[in-house]
């Protein structure tokens, strides 16, 4: 292959499950430790990936939640990941969603996938 010939770039996304305790009353103990929990889980993914992503993020509990504290309690998950990512939180680029599955163990898994 010619160094003139047009290269093209494989874009991938990545996912990961962190074992982690999400909830919507966790103290600034707990949320310091899920942020730096989630960004030292994923610093191998910083400057991976630039927009358009689909940023999925599903807690793992064996209670549920409203859709209002699903968002509450994904909050300090998501400015861990805005940060390793290096993008901006309201990034037009970047679609949220958020999920969540009854297990037995607390965790949160994070899928971000490129169209």
């Amino acid at each position: 292959m010619s160094d003139d010939a047009p290269r093209t770039e494989s874009r991938q996304g990545f996912s990961a499950r962190i074992l982690l305790r999400t909830a919507p009353d966790c103290s600034a103990a707990e949320l310091d430790r899920q942020y730096e929990t989630v960004r030292l889980a994923l610093q191998d993914h910083e400057d991976e990936l630039d927009p358009p992503v689909t940023v999925t993020l599903t807690r793992e509990s064996p209670d549920s939640l409203t859709a209002e504290e699903l968002g509450a309690a994904l909050f300090t998950c998501r400015e861990a990941l805005v940060d390793v990512l290096g993008v901006a939180a309201d990034d037009p680029g970047v679609t949220w969603r958020y999920a969540q599955r009854t297990t037995v163990e607390e965790a949160v898994a994070v899928e971000v996938t490129v169209p």
